[in-house]
């Protein structure tokens, strides 16, 4: 098929997958389309392979825990409470800008 004008091969499941990140690069590397490797960069976890995609993995698993993810709300939702505490409590107008 063809993936944003890429000639792609989708391989789906557990199987499939731990096959593409374990096998030799020499015989089948995951690679994304042109655009996706521009969007989200060269050294992307889809583009990575063997040890390099073990270690960001575990990293990312390691991350997204949910016991983790509750730790890093209550601590943002803390950062915006202060926040909107010391610059837009009991102001009737408030300046906003664009972040780029």
């Amino acid at each position: 098929m063809n993936l944003l004008g890429t000639p792609t091969l989708l391989l789906h499941g557990q199987a499939a997958n731990k096959f593409v990140h374990t096998c030799d690069q020499k015989i089948l590397a995951g690679q994304q389309p042109t655009s996706i490797r521009k969007i989200c960069g060269e050294r992307n976890i889809l583009e990575l392979t063997g040890d390099d995609h073990r270690c960001v993995r575990g990293a990312l698993l390691a991350f997204l825990k949910p016991e983790v993810l509750k730790q890093y709300v209550g601590k943002i939702d803390e950062e915006v409470r202060k926040h909107m505490k010391m610059h837009w409590h009991g102001k009737e107008q408030v300046q906003v800008r664009q972040i780029n």
